[in-house]
């Protein structure tokens, strides 16, 4: 094997696996996604960090029937509502500014003052709406009028042919006080009839269809995620405009009904999923996924370069396993598994793969820190007591929690999810029966293998997440009470 190829491959990965909308590497799309995305409806995107969100909804600026507008929320994570409506308006608008101008040969000369007027139209609103962004969400405007009232009276005597006329005057002012509560997220409320009517004019303008891609919603505080999506849920009805979301799905909440109306978008009526996670329970869909996600980083690289030439069955399996489906996870555990590759050295090994994803454990903990600030500290005594349990006590990487107990009490159910969002554990099975059996149905999972403390655990049975083959593995698994759990969050 030539390491000038296989360096080439890994420079190729490392420029195109950032986490941001410039990822180069091609969408691997053997579910039809990117097609669907395109659709005339709105699209809540879920999946894993590293799931491919991003990379999916960069496709859209590709599509020439549309005009499409990015905006990460992680950039607006820590302004406050109202105002981060304002933010994303105005982030809108001046991106259609940008690309109105920068397309007028696409108008055509002929409608070169109708871009220019829209264009300015655009401006004037953008300008009001930073006007507004910098005042108080909600404040007391007070006006006083004063009015002046002022009268005549003439008093005389008058024979003919003299007359007398004396003239009094007199003056009163009266003075009143007016005062009324100016609430910004109402002013906004107000203003959606206008904003929907701008939109009605670019999309009627340009012919297109218009997406506000809102990526890394998630990062958006909860309580107050459904209220930012009604308001533009409300600007895309009887309009051409479409919602495209990336998220995480259990780190989201998009819809809450109260007793007077609902707010947000209810799934499967306002927005439609689009699932990107490939688990551990589809393992046989997941290898051939990855495996031609390799295969399309070679040939975009140009490298010359042999994936079996580097990697057995075991060792890709290995790999597989240890980025928990999550395909950055795998490109990035890839290239580092390949930066072992010397003239000394031409294979892979299973202990090295699980040493480069223990080593990766620090970096899954700041996302932990960066994405579930407040969480945080139960999620790290769940990770701890899981180590404990599964690992060091029972030598193995599967346990068992019973379904119906879990799906009784939310917090932890919750926590569950989580850790499956961040990646610390993976779902094989969520329907199994545990051996011996009792009579109740069990959701099996798997500990990432960054919770391992070497690649070479003595005593240790690790089953892999293929359930035609390891059924028995993973119905004989130590079963994770809820009673012991909810001890951790005591």
């Amino acid at each position: 094997m030539d390491n000038k190829e296989l360096n080439k491959l890994i420079t190729y990965l490392e420029e195109n696996t950032r986490a941001d909308k410039v990822s180069g590497i091609e969408f691997i799309d053997p579910r039809n996604f990117k097609e669907k995305v395109r659709g005339k409806q709105n699209y809540v995107v879920f999946g894993r960090r590293g799931a491919g969100k991003s990379t999916l909804l960069k496709t859209l600026n590709k599509y020439d029937k549309s005009l499409t507008i990015y905006v990460n929320l992680e950039d607006y994570k820590d302004i406050t509502f109202p105002n981060i409506i304002i933010k994303v308006l105005v982030t809108f608008y001046r991106e259609i500014s940008r690309k109105l101008n920068n397309e007028k040969s696409f108008f055509k000369k002929r409608n070169y003052f109708k871009t220019r007027k829209l264009v300015t139209k655009i401006k004037k609103h953008v300008l009001s709406l930073n006007t507004k962004l910098v005042e108080p969400d909600s404040y007391k405007e007070r006006k006083k009028q004063t009015k002046k009232s002022s009268s005549e009276d003439s008093v005389g005597a008058s024979t003919n042919p003299i007359s007398v006329k004396s003239m009094y005057s007199s003056s009163l002012e009266f003075e009143s006080e007016y005062s009324w509560e100016i609430d910004k997220l109402n002013e906004l409320k107000t203003s959606i009839d206008f904003n929907k009517n701008i939109i009605n004019e670019i999309v009627q303008f340009t012919g297109r269809q218009l997406i506000l891609i809102l990526d890394d919603f998630y990062f958006i505080p909860r309580d107050i995620q459904p209220f930012l999506l009604d308001y533009f849920h409300r600007l895309s009805k009887s309009n051409d405009f479409y919602l495209k979301i990336g998220t995480i799905k259990h780190r989201s909440h998009l819809y809450f009904q109260s007793n007077k109306s609902y707010i947000g978008m209810e799934l499967n009526a306002d927005v439609y999923d689009i699932d990107l996670d490939y688990t551990l329970d589809k393992w046989n869909e997941l290898k051939k996924f990855k495996r031609k996600l390799l295969d399309t980083a070679i040939n975009s690289s140009g490298a010359k370069f042999d994936i079996d030439s580097v990697f057995n069955e075991q060792s890709f399996n290995q790999l597989c396993i240890a980025s928990g489906g999550v395909p950055r996870d795998f490109l990035v555990l890839f290239i580092k598994s390949c930066q072992l590759i010397n003239e000394n050295k031409m294979r892979i090994t299973v202990p090295e793969v699980r040493e480069i994803a223990i080593q990766n454990f620090i970096n899954k903990k700041n996302a932990l820190a960066k994405d579930s600030t407040d969480e945080s500290n139960i999620l790290e005594l769940y990770i701890n007591y899981l180590r404990d349990f599964v690992f060091k006590q029972r030598r193995t990487n599967v346990f068992l929690i019973e379904n119906d107990s879990l799906n009784k009490n939310d917090k932890i159910k919750n926590v569950i999810r989580e850790l499956v969002d961040l990646r610390f554990i993976h779902i094989i099975d969520n329907n199994t029966s545990a051996a011996p059996s009792d009579g109740k149905r069990y959701s099996a999972y798997l500990l990432d293998v960054s919770l391992y403390d070497n690649g070479r655990p003595r005593n240790f049975k690790e089953v892999e997440p293929d359930i035609q083959t390891n059924r028995q593995g993973v119905r004989g698994a130590p079963r994770v009470t809820t009673n012991k759990l909810n001890e951790l969050h005591l």
